[in-house]
Parts: C-alpha cells; structure tokens; sequence
C-alpha cells in the first residue's frame, strides 16, 4: 500500500494540499517582459482613412495642413462632409458667402467656413472653376 503509515484521514488532505500546490504553481512568477515597439519612420505626410474619392481626400489632406484647428474635434468622415456640402451648395448655385454661412451653422469660424469653401472649389468639387467668374 502507497500511503502505508498515514491515517484515513491525512491521505485525502496531502491529496488535496497537492492539487492546490499544483494550480498555483507559477502564479508569482515574473510576466514575461513586452516586446519593444519597432519605430517606424515618418513621412511627414498627413494620413487620412480615405473615402474613395481623390477629390474629398486632397481636401481633407488641405484641411488638415491649412486649417488643422477645424480638422481637430472632427473624423475624417466629417470633414469631407463639410467638403461635399460646399460642393453640392456650390452646385446648386449658391454664391460662396451664402455656402460659408451654412458651414459656419456647424460651429465653424466664419473666416475657416471661407477658407473651406475655397478648399472644396479647388479639390473636391468636380467640374467647378478653382476662381469665381464674376458676370
């Protein structure tokens, strides 16, 4: 007999002693130590999530560089919003400063609702001319 010397008892509670022992092993053992990131060198260039649309992604890229303060609480999907908003008012036929005025309702500077319209002219807008024709 194995436990020959041990009462009744004690051979089910060195059982149990050594199950416990065996599921704890290692748990104060040290992690393993996380691997280092790997830089990565940069462009410098502004990376957007692209929509499909070259015209809608040159003008987020433009708004990113010249007006980064409107491009900063907005995703990428909300500036080309704005984009094909001053294209589809221009479209329509509105004048430039009535297009400014809507995109300055979403909380942008007149003075950026300006420059954003003139953006979405010269990047966004298909068959609009980059300078306003005046009759």
């Amino acid at each position: 007999m194995p436990f020959a010397g041990f009462s009744p008892i004690a051979v089910p509670l060195l059982a149990g002693v050594a199950v416990v022992l065996a599921t704890t092993a290692g748990c104060g053992a040290e992690p393993a130590p996380e691997k280092a990131a790997v830089p990565v060198a940069s462009t410098g260039a502004v990376l957007t999530a692209g929509s499909g649309d070259s015209g809608l992604d040159r003008f987020v890229e433009a708004v990113q560089r010249q007006l980064p303060e409107v491009a900063l609480d907005r995703r990428d999907e909300e500036v080309e919003e704005l984009g094909e908003q001053a294209c589809d008012s221009l479209a329509a036929g509105e004048k430039d400063a009535a297009v400014a005025g809507e995109i300055g309702e979403q909380g942008v500077a007149s003075a950026d609702a300006r420059t954003l319209v003139a953006l979405a002219r010269t990047t966004a807008c298909p068959g609009r001319p980059k300078v306003r024709v005046r009759p």
